[in-house]
């Protein structure tokens, strides 16, 4: 069985050219800023705020109901002004091109992100050098492992995702005592 593809031009016409159309054909606002053109997977999410302030990031999204117990929050270190990425599920093969820096939140109780602080990482991502088996769950398998939760695995390395173990910050879990 052969399945047809059909090629799609964006091409515009000649007495059209217009400089605010994106890789994908979109025509956008001038005012709009290029980043949120990025094609996001329904696990992901734009944010806005301190990314060591749950609250503060969760205030600037709308549509909460599909928020997971683990939160991955992504803030680009070579470009401030770009908006944060709010990975909503650890399963999420969403992994943006350049240098990152990685905030894990967990949290214990539903409905309340308040003492899920877990820590973050300095991460260099390639997209196309990542195995399609590759997930975010990664993330929180290594901040337990390192805080001496888990036991240790070997993981698999590969070039499109170098961790910087040197930026490493890591929150230990507040254990209730009763």
């Amino acid at each position: 069985m052969t399945r047809s593809r059909k090629a799609i031009c964006f091409m515009p016409s000649p007495g059209k050219l217009s400089t605010n159309t994106s890789a994908f054909g979109i025509l956008r606002p001038p005012s709009q800023a290029h980043y949120y053109t990025t094609p996001l997977d329904s696990s992901v999410k734009y944010a806005g705020g301190d990314p060591e302030d749950i609250k503060s990031v969760l205030a600037h999204i709308c549509d909460k109901h599909n928020l997971g117990k683990t939160l991955i929050i992504l803030k680009d270190q070579d470009d401030p002004q770009r908006p944060l990425f709010l990975i909503t599920d650890p399963t999420s093969r969403f992994f943006p091109r350049g240098n990152w820096q990685a905030y894990l939140y967990t949290q214990k109780r539903p409905q309340s992100f308040t003492d899920c602080y877990r820590g973050n990482v300095g991460i260099a991502i390639e997209p196309n050098l990542i195995p399609p088996w590759r997930t975010w769950r990664f993330l929180s398998r290594l901040f337990r492992e390192q805080s001496g939760i888990s036991n240790p695995r070997k993981h698999r390395n590969h070039q499109g995702l170098l961790i910087h173990q040197d930026t490493l910050t890591i929150v230990p879990v507040r254990r209730r005592e009763g």
